[in-house]
């Protein structure tokens, strides 16, 4: 089943120097909801809604999901 992803989802977590920070303020104070930040060249990949894996043909990128308590860091598979 395809679809479109329904969470909130941070593209470019590791060269838009200002959206980490941002996020992780707002993320604190409650003003939006959990998301899952990726890196560039980092995608995951949902069936049924749920994260399945997290992939990347470049060595040593990475992925979290980011709440209200800050960042856990996601396992990335290399291709």
């Amino acid at each position: 089943m395809h679809g479109i992803y329904q969470g909130k989802l941070l593209p470019h977590y590791d060269t838009e120097l200002e959206r980490k920070p941002a996020y992780l303020k707002k993320a604190a104070e409650n003003e939006v909801k959990s998301a899952i930040a990726l890196e560039d060249n980092v995608t995951a990949h949902y069936i049924g809604g749920k994260l399945l894996k997290v992939i990347s043909e470049v060595v040593g990128k990475r992925a979290w999901q980011v709440t209200d308590k800050g960042e856990e860091k996601l396992v990335v598979r290399e291709l």
